[in-house]
């Protein structure tokens, strides 16, 4: 009865553990993807994750700091949704630079749409 408890309990270790590596190796694509510049891609993997009922704001904040330094705004624009309401806050001085940023280059456009999703929480 032991040895029965004992495998069991190690299955579920085991597919624990699994889970997790397989989670992680999941962000790892990603990230691979934001470095890479894979933007589409890595948007879509982060979409997914969130749908799911993932917190992807660590994601969401490396493909934002990826897309400004490429100054691909629109695709910042499309992203910052994603975040909780908690990354969104903790974000929102970065976010702010990043919209005056996109306001001295001339991209009004999508720096006013920035500043409308970073008030959303006020």
């Amino acid at each position: 009865m032991i040895i029965i408890i004992s495998v069991v309990a190690a299955l579920i270790i085991g597919i624990l553990a699994g889970t997790v590596f397989l989670y992680n190796s999941g962000n790892r694509k990603i990230y691979s993807y934001i470095d890479s510049g894979s933007y589409a891609v890595a948007f879509k993997e982060i979409r997914e994750l969130h749908e799911s009922g993932e917190n992807v704001d660590s994601l969401v904040m490396e493909f934002v700091n990826s897309c400004m330094e490429q100054k691909e705004y629109r695709r910042v624009v499309f992203a910052v949704p994603l975040l909780s309401d908690e990354g969104l806050s903790q974000n929102s001085d970065y976010l702010n630079e990043a919209a005056r940023q996109m306001t001295d280059e001339g991209n009004t456009k999508q720096a006013d749409e920035l500043q409308s999703l970073i008030n959303k929480t006020k």
